[in-house]
């Protein structure tokens, strides 16, 4: 096998005195380090970083974290030994750094990868990396099963394609398309990646077709799924391929379109008031869903979100006041008292992930995708995520955004589990915002910076209140 296939060759590295390398701009150093990962020559790369230059890196089972040129050259040679093949090299940057991400397949072996480079006075100061699960199937992968039997019960198959996705879990997805033209998903889920164990997921998505709960949501709601069921050890949804409709990443929303959005949650909120929904993910498993400890059981594994969240959890501790902290932690280490507090409130069905990337606005009706984090708790519990992951698009103060959502919700708010929700929110999310503040864009930082003092308030305010 040959370089170019994929081999590999021993990696090896210069030593000696090195001609100083001038200063270099964003697309010098992508292109430079483009050519280092599929070559695995990092002799180049070298000279791209700062004297105190910090290489954090995270792989499955290993963290390296090293200083200075020489030894990030020599951390990411031991690492990366041999040259290999790009399936994607994607980049975006910005004045103040890079974030890359790639697939490279070595050794018959696909690797993703998301790295997030601060750049300064044209050499790279800090430099974040991650390994991830690989996204999408391969062709050969496209199973004749149970999800393309019910396909074909509604007409006959006339192709198929694996689809890649930006999901954290092991759900793969294909599209098919039938002879009338209509367009399907298909998601399959195996039960077995780190977010279905955290949360106890015996099926959850499948089941609450299976059980009725989808066809009982309020007509505001589009939901997509045609038919859903479990075989072997997994399950699946067969759904209308609605992608096309979902909110684009960069899509701005106005105020009036969220408080259609918030009207839409509430219908839900009260069709499914005061119910507590079978296998639904508990209130303990979504305040634990991010805690140090959940993320440290991962560390074996590939899944970018736990190791990402490791590090975000050491940056919260660093950045947020004492009192805040300790309540956060406090929280994440023990949910019992917390989760309790929560479940004396008014319950309801939360979709627990209502990100943009799951919501489509047509014209009648609001398509609502991913129920895989479905739970019971106080419908608060949903705007709190729905703030954090959407307020940033919003064209309005989150002081207006939380105006917006005590109209929607009406009777069925309760002032007391908003308290409680800034808390059990800031469990989640802390580290995530955390991390922001060391990716590749100033404007992130900045971003993040004000956006964590904002919820360290309120849940200082919560504090004084509980």
């Amino acid at each position: 096998m040959t370089a170019a296939e994929g081999g590999t060759r021993p990696c090896v590295r210069a030593r000696g005195r090195r001609p100083r390398v001038r200063a270099c701009t964003q697309v010098t150093i992508d292109r430079v380090l483009a050519a280092a990962f599929e070559s695995g020559d990092f002799e180049p790369l070298v000279g791209l970083y700062s004297a105190e230059a910090l290489l954090d890196w995270s792989m499955p089972g290993r963290r390296a974290r090293v200083v200075g040129p020489e030894a990030i050259g020599d951390q990411l040679c031991a690492w990366w030994p041999g040259s290999g093949v790009f399936r994607r090299w994607e980049v975006s940057t910005f004045p103040s750094g890079l974030t890359i991400e790639f697939e490279r397949r070595a050794g018959g072996v696909l690797q993703r990868q998301r790295q997030f480079l601060q750049v300064r006075e044209g050499r790279i100061v800090r430099h974040q990396a991650y390994c991830a699960r690989p996204h999408g199937g391969e062709l050969e992968e496209l199973a004749d099963d149970a999800p393309v039997a019910a396909a074909r019960r509604l007409s006959e198959v006339a192709g198929r394609e694996p689809l890649t996705h930006a999901g954290q879990s092991g759900t793969s997805l294909e599209r098919l398309v039938l002879v009338d033209g209509r367009r399907l998903v298909v998601k399959r889920l195996s039960g077995g990646d780190w977010i279905a164990r955290v949360t106890h997921d015996g099926g959850r998505e499948a089941a609450l077709w299976t059980d009725g709960v989808l066809a009982r949501m309020p007509p505001e709601i589009d939901h997509a799924v045609l038919a859903a069921g479990r075989e072997g050890r997994g399950t699946w949804l067969l759904m209308r391929d609605v992608s096309e409709d979902l909110l684009p990443p960069d899509r701005r929303l106005t105020r009036e379109e969220s408080r259609r959005l918030l009207v839409t949650f509430a219908a839900m909120h009260r069709r499914f008031a005061d119910e507590q929904i079978d296998g639904a993910c508990s209130l303990e498993d979504r305040i634990m869903i991010a805690a140090p400890s959940t993320v440290a059981g991962e560390a074996d594994g590939v899944d970018y979100l736990p190791k990402m969240l490791a590090v975000g959890w050491e940056l919260f501790a660093e950045a947020v006041p004492e009192d805040v902290a300790t309540a956060v932690f406090g929280a994440v280490e023990d949910p019992k008292p917390l989760a309790r507090e929560l479940a004396r409130c008014a319950p309801t069905l939360i979709h627990n992930d209502l990100r943009g990337a799951n919501l489509g606005l047509l014209s009648e009706r609001t398509i609502v995708l991913d129920w895989g984090m479905a739970g019971t708790g106080p419908c608060e519990l949903d705007f709190a995520w729905y703030l954090f992951v959407n307020g940033w698009r919003i064209d309005a103060t989150r002081e207006q955004l939380v105006d917006d959502f005590r109209h929607a919700a009406a009777d069925l708010h309760d002032p007391r589990a908003l308290e409680l929700a800034w808390l059990a929110q800031l469990c989640w999310h802390g580290p995530l915002l955390a991390h922001e503040l060391v990716e590749a864009s100033d404007q992130k930082r900045e971003r993040a910076r004000a956006e964590l003092a904002w919820w360290v308030e309120r849940v200082r305010g919560a504090l004084e209140q509980l």
